[in-house]
């Protein structure tokens, strides 16, 4: 698009994949990015302009200071509102989440069974993170 001088704007924080009719349509899957990927050439690369999906100018303004930041320790429904499960922690997933759904071509929006952002979801929630931390503690003796 740079060839013809037209920027990409995107919806950062939406994942644009809400369908009633859809199983997949939880708002996990999609277009959605988070702040640790900003910084990506996967998207710095393919997106010039980011834009945020939410109801009120106090709501934009606190995004587009985490999103600048780069980073969102808490639970990603907060920054994604198009994402259903209040449970899964953003700090929680792993760092190279965006390469491997950059790479997945979305196929579970096309019909298709991946499950990759589910599983890794499901290991990111915040029960499983509780369970994991007192494994550790545990094991340090704590």
């Amino acid at each position: 698009m740079a060839n013809y001088k037209i920027e990409i704007r995107a919806y950062v924080n939406s994942s644009g994949a809400i369908n009633p009719d859809d199983p997949n349509s939880d708002g996990l899957v999609g277009g959605w990015f988070r702040p640790e990927d900003m910084t990506n050439p996967l998207v710095t690369d393919a997106i010039q302009v980011a834009e945020f999906d939410f109801q009120n100018i106090e709501q934009e303004q606190a995004l587009y200071r985490i999103y600048t930041k780069g980073e969102w320790p808490g639970e990603v429904y907060m920054i994604v509102p198009s994402i259903h499960d209040t449970r899964i922690l953003n700090r929680a997933l792993p760092p190279n989440f965006i390469e491997r759904r950059a790479d997945c071509g979305q196929k579970c929006q096309h019909g298709s069974v991946c499950r990759f952002c589910r599983l890794v979801a499901d290991f990111a929630k915040i029960e499983r993170m509780k369970v994991i931390k007192a494994l550790k503690d545990k094991s340090a003796g704590n």
